[in-house]
């Protein structure tokens, strides 16, 4: 079954960027830390609101190594297998590691 995108995020940023020329990259950017990723229904979505034919949104979207068009897992370095929280919510496994900086290695005495 697909995920469902909860398109409701995009609104406000929507709102705040409608009629701004050169606003395509800056809403790409702030819609990417919203869902961690693009999917192509935001990239509709973005391209309707902004007037914008969605094929530049997409060029634009796979040309800089920024943006991501589909969901990725996040390691940190040092911790290997450490996964962090994606979009929507979904929670860590068990067993990763404590703190920010613990890098697996034993605490000293």
């Amino acid at each position: 079954m697909p995920e469902k995108i909860d398109l409701s995020w995009l609104e406000p940023l929507l709102k705040k960027y409608k009629g701004t020329d050169g606003a395509l990259i800056p809403v790409l950017q702030e819609a990417q830390g919203l869902y961690g990723y693009l999917p192509e229904e935001v990239l509709d979505s973005i391209s309707r609101a902004l007037d914008h034919p969605a094929e530049p949104g997409v060029r634009v979207a796979t040309f800089y190594s920024q943006f991501y068009l589909s969901r990725r897992e996040t390691h940190r370095p040092g911790l290997p297998g450490d996964r962090l929280p994606r979009a929507g919510g979904e929670k860590c496994p068990e067993g990763r590691a404590t703190g920010a900086g613990d890098r697996g290695e034993p605490d000293d005495p």
